[in-house]
């Protein structure tokens, strides 16, 4: 039962994903780009005082469309390999190869996913997407060997490092100047800390452990869909603010609220449908002890 679960939330997933990333390839317009800088101090000397004057010189550009047509990318692979697994493992070793599966796709798509959120606002620093980067492998390794462990500190160092990232994407998201209406802006910010810090609570809430692999993955699609179509609305809906509307022309904010909404419904309803079925996965699969049989005993 439990594979069939995995085979139908795997598949399903595979094929949103993949939706998601033709989209958003589709989608993509060579306007939106945000410079990625890197510091250079100057030390200035007049007279008899000193002067530090500081840069900011571009090292390259990001189009943050792209890196979300690369996080969904790498997202489908990860489920289609999940799907291949499943066909060839045994049932013991389904949820070791899953939590490992899982670690490697968090650590390439929750780090490349931030970065995006952070570069469709504004000019980012290199460094500072390199330490998004870094420190999520961290998370996701530090969490994986907790989850193995039952370290709890392990667990609350990761927390601490999950919550110093999300402060960091929510300030740049949250301060923007110049947008008269910033309610969708807000929701993005709101949304990504939603759902990256209840990705940390599933390992400790009793109620869900049980089901922890099969709610990830659907946690997974339905954080990862509506974040990554909030941040590209965000985009053309600010364009076309702007009076500089690009060549898709969609209605984005009921399209945003249309996926919020629906993904909202997929991730409360799919948790109880898990928990229903999660009785008959244990019932099926239920040792059942032999009885004893006795001798005929003389006395």
């Amino acid at each position: 039962m439990k594979r069939t679960i995995l085979y139908v939330l795997h598949g399903t997933a595979f094929a949103i994903h993949l939706t998601s990333f033709i989209l958003s390839f589709a989608v993509h317009d060579p306007k939106i780009e945000s410079d990625i800088k890197y510091p250079v101090h100057s030390y200035l000397k007049t007279n008899d005082s000193l002067s530090i004057k500081t840069e900011y010189e571009t090292d390259y550009s990001l189009s943050a469309v792209v890196l979300v047509t690369v996080n969904e990318g790498f997202t489908f692979a990860s489920h289609m390999a999940a799907i291949m697994l499943l066909t060839c493992l045994k049932d013991l070793k389904i949820k070791t190869i899953e939590a490992i599966r899982r670690t490697a796709e968090y650590s390439l798509t929750a780090g490349i996913l931030q970065v995006a959120l952070v570069v469709s606002v504004g000019d980012t620093m290199s460094q500072d997407i390199i330490f998004l980067l870094v420190i999520n492998v961290a998370i996701q390794l530090l969490g994986y060997i907790s989850d193995k462990n039952g370290d709890m500190w392990l667990f609350i160092t990761a927390f601490a490092l999950l919550a110093t990232e999300i402060w960091y994407v929510v300030i740049h998201v949250w301060n923007v100047n110049g947008i008269e209406d910033m309610t969708y802006y807000s929701l993005m910010g709101g949304a990504y800390a939603f759902f990256y810090i209840a990705f940390g609570l599933v390992k400790v809430i009793p109620f869900l452990k049980s089901i922890q692999d099969e709610l990830y993955i659907l946690m997974s699609v339905t954080s990862k869909v509506s974040l990554s179509w909030i941040l590209i609305g965000n985009i053309y809906q600010g364009f076309e603010d702007f009076g500089q509307p690009l060549e898709v022309d969609i209605e984005w904010k009921t399209m945003q609220t249309s996926i919020v909404i629906t993904s909202a419904a997929i991730l409360v309803v799919g948790t109880g449908v898990l928990k229903w079925l999660e009785p008959r996965d244990e019932a099926r699969t239920k040792v059942v002890p032999e009885k004893p049989t006795f001798k005929r005993l003389r006395y």
